[in-house]
């Protein structure tokens, strides 16, 4: 089996070269997503992730098995080099964490057993994204594509209402390690009027923003 998983950014072999330098994590669970690839890598013949957005193109085998190779784009993807790129690689499996349809339809076209493992939610808001939305859902819906897992209940939702088969969407998140009795207990000020609230993430309904509010 050889295992190539296909994402946008997140650029593997930094991440991996950071953190085995002890440098730290840049978001929840980094280090655990990174060292998951080398997992997989032991129970199958070889795993490799590939990034389209990297400083420079490279394919180099990491320290612990695991295969990166990097598209070496900037801000545009030329498609024809991506798909190339997977080409050369000869998967017999794919997981795509990024909605490009191109990918999808190379997969089905060649006969890749294929997961679609999605991080955010898809945007419905515009009437180009509902074209672009119904062209990814029929690809998805297309038996090559076994699974589709998608960050959370709202995101799944969001992929169930473009169209996409319900029984082939799984919601996923991350192992929570932390719990509140990780954390000291603090005191808040009690001649306090009101308190500031600081939000970090996108101003976007489907990320909860009306809910916090």
């Amino acid at each position: 089996m050889r295992l190539l998983i296909i994402q946008y950014a997140g650029d593997y072999r930094k991440t991996f070269e950071g953190l085995a330098n002890g440098g730290a994590e840049t978001y929840y669970a980094q280090k655990y997503c990174v060292d998951a690839v080398a997992e997989i890598g032991k129970q199958i013949g070889e795993v490799a992730t590939l990034c389209c957005m990297t400083e420079k193109p490279y394919n180099e085998l990491l320290e612990k098995g695991v295969r990166a190779i990097g598209a070496g784009f900037d801000g545009k993807i030329n498609i024809k080099k991506l798909i190339q790129l997977v080409e050369d690689y000869h998967p017999t499996h794919l997981i795509i964490r990024t909605p490009i349809r191109e990918i999808f339809r190379w997969a089905i076209h060649n006969n890749v057993s294929t997961l679609a493992l999605f991080a955010e939610s898809i945007p419905t808001n515009k009437v180009v994204n509902k074209f672009r939305n119904y062209l990814l859902s029929q690809l998805l819906n297309n038996d090559q594509i076994q699974w589709i897992g998608s960050y959370g209940i709202d995101s799944s939702l969001g992929l169930q209402h473009i169209g996409v088969q319900s029984d082939k969407i799984i919601p996923w998140s991350y192992i929570v390690t932390e719990t509140p009795e990780s954390w000291l207990p603090k005191t808040l000020r009690a001649e306090a009027k009101s308190w500031q609230i600081c939000y970090v993430v996108s101003m976007n309904s489907a990320k909860g923003v009306g809910d916090i509010l």
